[in-house]
């Protein structure tokens, strides 16, 4: 914060009759985070600047000053500090030349700017490694890696946790929430009834047949692609009455974005959304506003100063997630809250019923595999470990056993199972992205092995986590209230609309694309480059360094939860509703198929959504491959569930492909950061098409359907 600000703010809280004492200037100064350090004569040569007339009192124009003198006291000493520090070990390093050479270099250092700072270590590094040449390439990729990060990531972070006001003023943003009038506590099975008394009239009206039945429809990944096509068929679907028999909605990753965007607005109207999404998306997302950029006097009071200020006083480390989510949060979400309010606010649109219910996902990384034991020595010939005889653990069992007990794990092998990899294979375990397990590349000891004993298949499984407006919880899981989410139990309660700041939340469930933030491909890829750079700008405290790492929060029994982009599982949000046990659920797939000839081969993301299914015990409904790959609209049952399906791609009715357009690396890749208004059009009027030209067919199905599970 500004000293000015700072000064205003405290003279309103300290003065008595339009003027602060000593005594409570005193006082004040002693509690500062930041001037408690000052010594006496220090803060005594402040007041005395400031209280010129020698009144004993300071007026506000004199608290001013006042503050102002004892902020450029304690720069003074931040810069000093350093370069003495630097002094003294440079003395008992070199003696009195070893102090003058190392507390000089920090001096220098301490008076240039962020950038000069990073091109002053990248040259220094690079002249220690490399000389001359070194020093200049040093410098250039230092002050670059400066720069990047200064316009990527907000300034310096570390700044943000600083500022303890600011952290407040967070704090109350998500306790506070929004205007709660008329808005009511209920659960989830009480609203569902609610919803139901406007679904059944609304499905009368649709079928033409008084029929019960329960709709929900899930949008995809797929970043603003997926955003988009959700955006059109929702819009169709409320123009044609689907969207008035429906009772769940539900998204994964980008299509996340538009349903957190539709219910942020004043009033819930899909059928004009897209004009709204259309205008904010002609802006990249990627681009970070002129307030956030570091030395901006007006970034403390730009709204995600507060936000993650709050973050880092809760113990959480503000990363990569946090950042995409402030840019998502500032173009897709309307002002002045900007996301500002938790899930519960949405609880706003669905009162009585009056609008289905939205559910965010997000998957919980989870490692599987056997309990690794601890054992100090080896638990199949008996040897203890040392240097010479490392502790290795079994990857199909978990005991502890030495080299020679882990027959077959040998240089030659494990090069050949590397090379069976493929660059795309990519899985996260524990923080780091890792390719899935060669069973070959495994460790195992020499029982299993005998025995055929296989290590799991995968190193993380995902927990699929469910976020709305009532409850959040993993999906079929317990679950806690909205605005207790991410609040430990001894925490004071939320509003009925507070609870974790959807803004944030967006970056959360679409954080697989906040890797286009460093411009590299792929998501889980460090830029090392780039990495690199920023290190040698800031070796500590940057938020690149967490470019892999989920999103944490709090649990109510005072655990830490990581949360990530549900993509990273499957692309498809079917299970929210599978685990509902809805009658039938339209899926919007915006998802990245691989093309195969003249169609696209959906089995990758259909056996990862069939996998988690089956891990979760709920009922997918057998899916016909070539009816999938091959059909605009397509019909899955198994008598229960009615799995309506619409791809986005084009066919004979359908001249344009998007996804073969995402393939040539056009608007609709998944790269893609904004969309031109007539690309927007394009690609939502092609989801809304496809629904139009489908619903006297997708009106019979269903009621086919729903007549014989009646």
């Amino acid at each position: 914060m500004a000293a000015e600000e700072e000064a205003a703010r405290a003279f309103l809280d300290l003065q008595e009759n339009g003027s602060v004492s000593g005594a409570a200037a005193v006082s004040w100064v002693a509690g500062h985070p930041r001037f408690a350090a000052l010594s006496r004569p220090a803060r005594a040569k402040a007041w005395s600047v400031a209280d010129s007339n020698d009144s004993g009192a300071l007026d506000d124009a004199q608290f001013a000053i006042f503050v102002k003198e004892l902020d450029d006291a304690a720069t003074a000493s931040d810069a000093s500090t350093p370069v003495a520090a630097a002094a003294a070990a440079g003395l008992v390093v070199g003696g009195p030349p070893g102090a003058v050479v190392l507390g000089g270099l920090t001096a220098c250092y301490q008076s240039l700017s962020r950038v000069g700072q990073s091109a002053f270590v990248g040259g220094l590094g690079g002249m220690l490694a490399a000389g001359p040449p070194g020093a200049v390439a040093g410098a250039v990729v230092g002050a670059g890696g400066q720069r990047v990060a200064d316009e990527s990531y907000l300034g310096d972070p570390r700044r943000w946790s600083q500022y303890a006001d600011l952290a407040t003023k967070g704090v109350e943003e998500r306790t506070r929430g929004l205007d709660s009038k008329g808005v009511e506590f209920v659960d989830e099975g009480a609203w569902v009834k609610q919803r139901d008394a406007r679904t059944g009239p609304a499905l009368e009206v649709l079928l033409g047949d008084n029929l019960p039945g329960r709709i929900g429809i899930c949008g995809s990944g797929g970043g603003l692609r997926a955003a988009t096509a959700l955006a059109g068929f929702l819009a169709e679907a409320h123009a044609c009455g689907l969207l008035d028999a429906t009772t769940y909605l539900s998204g994964v990753s980008g299509s996340c974005w538009t349903l957190s965007a539709l219910y942020a607005e004043d009033a819930f109207d899909p059928r004009k959304f897209p004009d709204v999404l259309r205008d904010r998306v002609a802006k990249d997302l990627r681009a970070p506003h002129s307030a956030w950029l570091a030395g901006s006097v007006s970034a403390p009071n730009s709204f995600v100063f507060p936000r993650f200020a709050a973050r880092c006083r809760d113990g959480h480390d503000v990363g990569i997630v946090d950042v995409w989510g402030a840019h998502l949060s500032a173009t897709l979400l309307p002002p002045p809250a900007h996301g500002g309010f938790g899930l519960a606010a949405f609880r706003r649109k669905l009162v009585k019923g009056a609008a289905p219910l939205p559910l965010l996902t997000a998957v919980e990384p989870v490692k599987v595999g056997p309990e690794w034991s601890s054992k100090n020595c080896c638990e199949r010939c008996g040897d203890s470990f040392s240097l010479a005889n490392a502790r290795h653990h079994c990857r199909a069992c978990g005991a502890s056993v030495c080299d020679a007990c882990c027959p077959g794990f040998g240089a030659a092998t494990l090069a050949a199972a590397l090379g069976r990899m493929r660059s795309t294979d990519v899985d996260f375990e524990g923080g780091v992205w890792a390719r899935p397990l060669d069973k070959d590349l495994v460790r195992r000891c020499g029982r299993c092995v005998a025995a055929g004993n296989e290590a799991p298949a995968e190193r993380t499984a995902w927990r699929w986590w469910e976020l709305g407006p009532f409850d959040v919880g993993p999906v079929g899981g317990p679950k806690v209230d909205a605005c207790a989410f991410g609040r430990r139990s001894h925490e004071p309660p939320c509003s009925l609309t507070g609870g974790e700041p959807v803004g944030a939340l967006l970056g959360v469930v679409g954080s697989a694309f906040c890797a286009t933030l460093e411009k590299v491909e792929g998501c889980g890829k460090k830029g090392y480059v780039s990495a690199a750079a920023k290190w040698l700008a800031h070796p500590h405290g940057d938020p690149g360094a967490s470019l892999v790492d989920p999103a944490t929060f709090h649990s109510s029994d005072g655990k830490t939860l990581r949360l990530a982009d549900a993509g990273f599982c499957h692309n498809l949000g079917w299970l929210p509703l599978l685990q509902r046990k809805c009658d039938v659920i339209f899926s919007v797939d915006a998802s990245m198929h691989a093309l195969a000839g003249d169609g696209f081969d959906p089995s990758y993301e259909l056996s990862r959504a069939r996998t988690a299914a089956e891990r979760l015990g709920v009922a997918l409904p057998p899916i016909d491959m070539k009816a999938y790959a091959t059909q605009p609209v397509s019909f899955h049952t198994d008598g229960r569930t009615l799995l309506i399906c619409l791809p986005l791609v084009g066919f004979e009715d359908d001249p344009w492909c998007p996804l073969r357009t995402a393939h040539a690396g056009g608007f609709c890749s998944n790269a893609g950061a904004s969309y031109e208004p007539k690309d927007f059009d394009r690609l939502s009027g092609f989801m809304r098409n496809r629904l139009r030209a489908a619903l006297p067919e997708v009106k019979r199905r269903i009621a086919a359907h729903l007549r014989s599970t009646c």
